[in-house]
């Protein structure tokens, strides 16, 4: 599969899920109904044995925790990561001063999880992987 053409899927996925909105069920307050949490994926690639990766294994950075792309997928050829960020009407609504973070940030964090939890296993069939 093309890159360009998963990305493709995964953006539609964004695009349509219900997950990805608020719903009347769930919402803190009714005006918070329907808000969209997330806009499109933002993707990275790269080599799983590019020497980069060693520089997180350092104190300063990750730490000696952090597993290298080989020492938990030996076979792995490339990494792909993604980033969700969220819609600019849950970040403007948390741009308020106030001690507590607004109500729809508090739903994109909550009902975000479950998205991103969602996306990853939609990522997981576009892909054909097996397995949880």
């Amino acid at each position: 599969m093309k890159k360009e053409d998963m990305e493709k899927q995964a953006a539609q996925f964004v695009a349509e899920s219900r997950r990805n909105v608020v719903s009347l069920e769930e919402a803190i307050a009714p005006e918070l109904a329907g808000a969209r949490i997330f806009d499109p994926p933002v993707w990275g690639y790269g080599d799983a044995k590019d020497p980069m990766f060693q520089e997180l294994k350092k104190k300063e950075a990750v730490g000696p925790q952090f597993l290298l792309p080989e020492e938990w997928l030996p076979k792995a050829n490339s990494v792909m990561s993604f980033f969700l960020p969220f819609t600019e009407e849950v970040r403007s609504s948390n741009r308020t001063p106030g001690p507590e973070p607004s109500a729809l940030w508090l739903h994109a964090r909550i009902e975000g999880q479950r998205f991103v939890m969602a996306f990853c296993k939609e990522i997981q069939k576009i892909l054909g992987i097996e397995g949880n």
